[in-house]
């Protein structure tokens, strides 16, 4: 879990920004892996500024313009305030977020975190990571009961498992390469080449 800074998020029943996106992931190592990683808000920032640059409009219930009204306008969210998902439920996550990766780290509160894109302060923000070994748990048997679980909901349910579709597009990057567009592949020698040229 992990908080930052400037808080962009309202709290359940607010108004004002207090939360950031306030992110939290979850893996598994079944194979392949079980991978949740996720906003507490309705979108991601990014979303919005591309709704904004091509002058498109947003889901009503993504955000709340300056002055707490609902709005559809990208860059009047920009200005305002993002909502959580799911309303009280996703506020709920948002502040268990807030309080496990600032609370319990010592790091800054969203509310009071200086922007990571802007200005010379550090944000200071915080992240808290738990790690738990599931055959001290269970025993040894315990990754292949994960798995065995993981594959009944695929095949019986025909459940989406976060992270399967990430892990076929590894394959195939794997056996049949990536395809990337020329000038994006310039660009990224350029930039290597000058990289090189600098630390050399």
């Amino acid at each position: 879990v992990t908080n930052a800074g400037p808080a962009m998020v309202a709290p359940s029943g607010g108004r004002e920004a207090v939360f950031s996106t306030n992110p939290l992931a979850f893996a598994i190592p079944t194979e392949p892996p079980l991978v949740i990683d996720q906003s507490s808000s309705q979108t991601a920032i990014v979303n919005l500024h591309l709704a904004n640059e091509a002058g498109q409009p947003i889901p009503t219930g993504w955000a709340l313009d300056k002055q707490g009204n609902a709005t559809t306008d990208p860059a009047k969210a920009l200005a305002g305030v993002l909502l959580a998902f799911g309303g009280a439920r996703g506020a709920n996550l948002a502040l268990m977020v807030e309080l496990l990766a600032a609370g319990l780290t010592g790091a800054n509160w969203s509310v009071d975190a200086p922007s990571f894109l802007e200005g010379d302060r550090n944000p200071g923000t915080g992240m808290l990571l738990i790690a738990l070994n599931s055959d001290l748990i269970l025993g040894a048997d315990s990754t292949r009961r994960l798995q065995d679980y993981m594959e009944r909901l695929t095949n019986q349910y025909r459940a989406y498992i976060p992270g399967n579709k990430r892990d076929k597009n590894r394959q195939q990057a794997i056996s049949a390469g990536l395809e990337i567009d020329a000038g994006v592949l310039s660009r990224l020698e350029n930039l290597a080449a000058t990289t090189h040229n600098v630390a050399g």
